[in-house]
């Protein structure tokens, strides 16, 4: 029997089995999908609470530090800048709020979470000659379990705030961010100003190293490399100065370094006014093939070196200056005394490089290629026989200072460190019912029914998305109403592109193959703000500036299917109107116009100055000025005249449109992001000034033509194009309208050591 019913119970047995055994296995499979599951839950979870952490620990982090900046924090500034609280020392909220930071303070928990703050006194720097004491704040915040540490560095200069700087130079480099200005291309006619630890006029690595032409005067705070493969030669076309708080490098293009104004250009010739090169530390020369610092016959140029000079090969025309030593380290031959002009001066020791034959002015070893220790001394001899800096016999102190009076001269000229956070004012903002700021939709119809070429903003708003439809004309316009002189537009920006964070004039949202013109009317100011996590991005053949800009580069009024619209006619210059309208019309006051005449007049205090007659020059001078004093500013006569001889008309709705470029694009964030380049953008054209003192601006490409017109004030650069940048001046000081919207000083966010001059 029991062999009977085993052929019933094995095939039952095993399918029960087989029943128990998937289940498990399903069991198993569904328990470790749970695990997954939460386990992926709990990743998240713990994710999202350490990004809370972070976000809680740089915002208790940024309150610390502006209140400290804008001496909101009285007690604990007290505290920290006092005698008592020395390097090494340290005050915590030990798990609690701030009140325990100060004597007397109580300890009192919040809603926050449970969070520290350590304020530790670090190693005191030395910035611009004035003693910075820094501390770090330590923000530890726990947040569900998660604990997150941030750092943030505050240094306070001893002593009162310095003032902001003037906001007087059109292309600034302030080195907030500890990134190095490199250009590998582009041409520079206006004065630049970089503060940054390091200056590079080189072919940076992945980029295209397109031609540089440099005719303008130059402060770098910090040193300066110059190692181009494609550089011309540096020609100013008048007289000018470079001011280099740090070293200077030489060691390819270009070859020629010529400050006195080109041959032939130089309308000071007969004043016999030098151009001036002033290293704060060393001059090296490590090119194979020779230099030439300054020019021929009546351009010179003298150079100024505080540290030691390791000469090269090199033809000089203008007096040298050496407060340290003076190693000869290239066999090639060296002349000065070109004309009777080019000597040398040493303070220190002259010394030759072991290995090297050097030639100076026809003094050289025996035999020309022999070392030996009398031909060694003819060339010590040739290049100290006009005695040291300290013994100088002075025949002209406009020339020839001592070591003391070029150290105070770079002071002077790089200047202090102190940007203001720029904040557009929202009073006046559309908002919604519920007090929300209104976002304004702007809407074309390019077509035939009933068209929309033309959007006017007359009220200050925060600009959302752009869209069209239709396609019978190339180009839709933003006119931006300014109001009368004095009045301010303000504008904010939001993210109206596809990848839910960049801003553009012009986003896929308009109909494919559409431009987008900016035009600015009335005599009032645009500021644009760039708010923190949006990215302005200049889109291809953009145009925005004022109207008189659009109308003097070819633009029309037009009309069709019975609405105006702002035509780009043809001959319209939007890639070359500096070197073909700008420039040979003299729209642009540039150094040495002599167009001015200067009168007397009385400023507010009841004093006498001296005024240009200019009526866009609003800077004063106690005395008369020498020469012309108006590089910068818009001619109006001129473009009246220039206007008038082609045939343009200035007005709109029976209002001249003068061009200015008062236009401020802000961002003092420290994640600024405002792109006029890109890729695929070229022939862009901005009129106006850009405000973003941590912002790293970057143009690369191909592409050349104009770029900016007006005045650029960020971090640092990295350029390739060859872009050509043109200095204007507002018709408004920028540092009056600071004086309004300017809020607390920023401070760099890394060390200042290196700069050893400046105020």
């Amino acid at each position: 029997m029991k062999h009977a019913l085993r052929k019933y119970i094995a095939p039952c047995g095993s399918a029960l089995f087989m029943v128990v055994s998937t289940m498990a296995a399903l069991v198993v499979l569904v328990t470790a999908m749970y695990m997954s599951v939460v386990s992926s839950g709990k990743v998240q979870y713990a994710t999202f609470n350490q990004e809370q952490a972070y976000v809680s620990s740089t915002s208790i982090a940024d309150i610390v530090k502006y209140g400290l900046a804008n001496h909101k924090l009285k007690d604990l500034e007290s505290k920290l800048l006092g005698s008592d609280f020395k390097e090494g020392d340290s005050i915590s909220t030990n798990g609690n709020d701030f009140a325990s930071l100060i004597e007397g303070g109580s300890k009192e928990d919040t809603e926050l979470g449970g969070y520290t703050v350590d304020i530790t006194r670090l190693k005191d720097e030395v910035v611009n000659k004035k003693t910075n004491k820094v501390f770090d704040i330590a923000v530890t915040v726990s947040d569900g379990g998660v604990v997150e540490t941030t750092h943030t560095y505050v240094r306070v200069p001893e002593g009162s705030d310095p003032e902001p700087n003037n906001i007087d130079r059109f292309f600034t480099a302030t080195g907030y961010v500890p990134n190095d200005v490199v250009a590998a291309g582009g041409t520079f006619t206006a004065k630049m100003y970089f503060d940054a630890e390091y200056t590079m006029f080189t072919k940076p690595k992945g980029f295209n190293s397109q031609a540089l032409t440099v005719d303008t005067d130059m402060v770098a705070a910090g040193s300066v490399v110059f190692d181009h493969s494609n550089a011309n030669p540096v020609q100013l076309s008048e007289p000018g100065e470079w001011y280099i708080g740090n070293n200077c490098y030489l060691k390819s293009q270009p070859d020629k370094f010529d400050l006195g104004g080109q041959n032939g250009q130089n309308s000071k010739a007969s004043d016999n006014e030098h151009g001036l090169l002033v290293i704060g530390g060393d001059l090296e020369m490590s090119r194979t093939g020779q230099f030439q610092i300054g020019g021929s016959s009546t351009e010179y140029t003298d150079v100024y070196v505080l540290g030691d000079l390791y000469l090269g090969s090199c033809k000089f025309y203008g007096n040298v200056y050496v407060a340290g030593d003076l190693i000869l380290n290239n066999n090639n031959w060296n002349e000065t005394d070109q004309n009777g002009l080019g000597k040398f001066y040493i303070d220190g020791e002259v010394k030759v490089a072991a290995g090297v034959v050097p030639h100076m002015n026809g003094k050289n070893y025996q035999n020309h290629t022999q070392p030996g220790e009398e031909g060694i001394q003819a060339v010590i001899a040739e290049v100290k026989k006009n005695g040291t800096w300290k013994s100088i016999q002075e025949t002209d102190d406009r020339y020839t200072y001592s070591a003391d009076e070029i150290g105070d001269m770079l002071d002077a000229a790089i200047g202090g460190s102190i940007y203001p956070n720029w904040r557009i004012k929202t009073d006046n903002f559309l908002t919604e019912p519920n007090g929300d700021f209104k976002v304004v939709d702007i809407h074309f119809d390019l077509g035939w029914e009933s068209p929309s070429y033309v959007y006017t903003i007359d009220n200050d708003c925060v600009i959302g998305g752009i869209y069209s439809t239709g396609n019978t004309i190339n180009a839709a316009t933003i006119i931006i109403d300014t109001g009368d002189k004095g009045d301010v537009r303000n504008i904010r920006l939001s993210s109206n592109c596809a990848d839910g964070y960049s801003f553009s004039w012009c986003p896929e949202t308009v109909e494919d193959g559409r431009l987008v013109n900016v035009l600015t009317v009335g005599e009032g100011t645009l500021l644009v703000d760039v708010p923190d996590g949006v990215r302005y991005q200049a889109t291809n053949q953009e145009f925005f500036g004022s109207m008189g800009w659009f109308f003097l580069l070819g633009g029309k009024l037009l009309n069709k299917n019975g609405a105006d619209y702002f035509d780009r006619a043809d001959g319209f210059n939007l890639n070359n109107p500096d070197t073909d309208i700008i420039r040979p019309y003299g729209l642009i006051h540039t150094p040495g116009c002599g167009s001015c005449t200067y009168v007397e007049d009385t400023n507010d205090d009841g004093d006498t100055v001296w005024k240009c007659t200019n009526e866009d020059h609003y800077q004063t001078y106690s005395s008369k000025p020498s020469e012309c004093m108006c590089s910068g500013y818009i001619d109006k006569d001129r473009v009246r005249s220039y206007a008038s001889t082609k045939g343009i008309d200035l007005t709109y709705n029976g209002e001249e449109q003068m061009p200015d470029v008062d236009i401020y694009v802000i961002s003092c964030s420290e994640s600024a992001d405002i792109q006029f380049g890109g890729d695929d953008v070229m022939n862009n054209l901005y009129f106006g000034y850009v405000y973003a003192p941590f912002m790293n601006y970057i143009d690369k490409g191909s592409g050349g033509g104009a770029k900016t017109i007006g005045g650029l004030i960020v971090s640092d650069y990295v350029i390739s194009g060859y872009y050509r940048y043109t200095y204007c001046l507002p018709t408004v000081p920028t540092n009056k309208m600071l004086e309004e919207f300017g809020g607390d000083p920023l401070r760099p966010i890394s060390s200042r050591e290196w700069r050893y001059h400046g105020v």
